[in-house]
């Protein structure tokens, strides 16, 4: 015991943090079992320790249905709306404060943190798996059954251990089917989460990582997805400079990058992204957002195009077409170098369309030019313009010939400039293979 206690009574976090009761001690509950076994050969023959060991149990199993019925972050919810700074001395000496008596005020049905049970609707119906429940009774039955088996001297050691058995295969049956259910309500409940895993897998590719935008929002979308990406998880207070470092890192060792998270979260992180890598595309689903970046490509020299919109106050000076691997699923980027030539009192919007021979659309971009940050009524005359763009090429999309189309439309009506006696100028052809 003392080997346990030594090396964790001179950590700043001795007490183990914020959990239920003193996890770093659990080690030691087999050695201190072993100092209740004269005490446990008395209560064989004897009724009053028979039930004070009965009330021992029973008060140990009530503990930890206190502490699993609803979720522990209400209780660090509350503390941190009581205005106690973290790891206050109080919560550690005064009895008041402890979890074990604060956690009881939560115990109420709308809170209740089962796997059978869950809130739906937006009024927070509360459902019930009846199904899951009974599966959860019938395996408490199973284990006290296979319990008294084990305890009761007048079976022989054959019948035990085949009732053992027998109780630990239906009980892995019952683990399965409730988990099954589980994950089905919960699918219900958090159909964006699990809509947005479903795209996640369908869109991943080997060379791919997850960016999860706050921790709130990686446990639930981890519990749906099943695929094979590494994750990591930022937006949890890390400083800007160190978040920007780990950033550059991610960018710089992989071929593209998921961010993951819901609206509000994920804006900060999205916009920083921006400024290392270039965005492809997004997919939303309720207030879960799945975003797609790709890290800067190195372009060849840029060919000449002087494309004269507007009757020249906007000219389109050259475009790079990246070099690379083009197959679906892959990405296809192109950055296009505008002139303006002369004063420009419009906001337009820029599109690239990826299309056919038919004229068909596959995949497109649209935006204001430079990831919206340089507006067109923003540009100086003789300014240049550097505009990034990547589009992503859909799964399903036949090899074959593909010309890549750019033009300039108004965003309220959604006409488009004019570009040597066209809407729109085609400005490379794209060969997708298999």
């Amino acid at each position: 015991c003392l080997s346990q206690i030594a090396p964790y009574a001179r950590w700043y976090l001795w007490w183990g943090g914020h959990g239920w009761g003193p996890r770093f001690l659990v080690p030691i509950i087999p050695l201190l079992v072993l100092v209740m076994l004269p005490y446990l050969e008395k209560a064989a023959t004897s009724l009053v320790p028979r039930l004070l060991l009965a009330l021992l149990g029973l008060l140990s199993v009530l503990v930890q249905i206190v502490g699993l019925s609803v979720s522990f972050n209400l209780y660090l919810d509350w503390l941190a709306w009581a205005g106690f700074r973290l790891y206050d001395q109080r919560l550690f000496f005064d009895p008041s404060f402890s979890p074990l008596f604060q956690q009881i005020r939560f115990l109420r049905l709308e809170n209740l943190d089962f796997a059978w049970v869950a809130l739906s609707g937006p009024g927070g119906q509360i459902c019930v798996d009846y199904a899951a429940l009974a599966a959860v009774i019938f395996g408490l039955f199973l284990s006290a059954l296979a319990l008294y088996a084990g305890v009761r001297r007048g079976y022989r050691k054959e019948v035990r251990l085949a009732t053992t058995a027998v109780a630990l295969l239906l009980l892995g049956i019952i683990s399965a089917f409730s988990l099954s259910r589980f994950q089905a309500m919960a699918r219900d409940v958090r159909s964006d989460y699990w809509r947005t895993s479903q795209a996640l897998q369908e869109l991943e590719d080997k060379g791919d990582a997850v960016i999860y935008s706050s921790p709130a929002d990686t446990s639930i979308f981890q519990d749906f997805y099943k695929g094979a990406l590494p994750g990591y998880g930022l937006g949890g207070g890390m400083g800007p400079s160190q978040e920007r470092q780990v950033l550059l890192g991610l960018v710089s060792h992989f071929q593209r990058l998921w961010l993951v998270g819901g609206m509000e979260a994920i804006q900060g992180l999205r916009g920083k992204l921006t400024d290392l890598a270039v965005p492809v595309t997004q997919y939303n689903q309720g207030e879960i957002q799945l975003a797609l970046f790709v890290p800067p490509a190195d372009y060849p020299t840029p060919s000449p195009l002087g494309a004269r919109f507007a009757g020249g106050k906007i000219i389109l000076l050259s475009y790079c077409l990246a070099p690379g691997k083009s197959s679906p699923g892959q990405v296809v980027q192109l950055e296009l170098n505008w002139l303006a030539g002369g004063s420009i009192s419009e906001d337009y919007k820029a599109f690239v369309h990826l299309v056919d021979g038919s004229g068909h659309l596959w995949s497109q971009k649209d935006g204001m030019p430079d990831q919206w940050r340089r507006p067109t009524s923003g540009w100086h005359p003789g300014e240049q313009i550097r505009d990034r763009y990547a589009l992503l090429l859909p799964p399903g999309i036949p090899p074959g010939e593909y010309s890549i189309v750019v033009g300039l439309y108004h965003p309220v009506n959604g006409r488009r400039l004019l570009v040597d006696g066209g809407d729109s100028l085609l400005v490379s052809a794209v060969q997708v293979g298999r």
